[in-house]
């Protein structure tokens, strides 16, 4: 499995650009998320047909911050309750990973943590 994030507006073609690496390199599925607040209607499960279609990749597309905080706990192998508190340090180290500036850092922490609130 591979991912790629994105805080910009997206296209079709971009993420399909993404499958046509994973496929090229031997991955079979892929996380596609794109969270600004600006981004069109991606037609997600198009998409992801085309995605196995073309390329025999299973991909998952994920537009909503919400969405988003929610598949990362389903998935988890933890408890819910050690998700919530591990999830906001390990987003913050893995953006400086990334060498993302501060104002991404407030930015990503903000729509989690709006997203988190409207969940509860």
């Amino acid at each position: 499995m591979s991912a790629e994030a994105k805080q910009k507006v997206v296209t079709q073609s971009e993420i399909l650009q993404f499958v046509e690496r994973l496929a090229a390199a031997g991955i079979g599925k892929g996380l596609y998320v794109a969270v600004d607040p600006s981004q069109a209607d991606l037609e997600v499960g198009d998409l992801a047909r085309k995605a196995q279609d073309r390329n025999g990749i299973a991909l998952r597309v994920i537009t909503d911050p919400e969405r988003l905080l929610q598949e990362s706990v389903q998935w988890s192998p933890f408890p819910l309750e050690r998700c919530l508190e591990s999830f906001p340090q390990l987003l913050v180290q893995r953006l400086k990973d990334f060498h993302c500036g501060k104002d991404s850092q407030y930015e990503w922490a903000g729509m989690l943590s709006a997203a988190a609130s409207e969940a509860v």
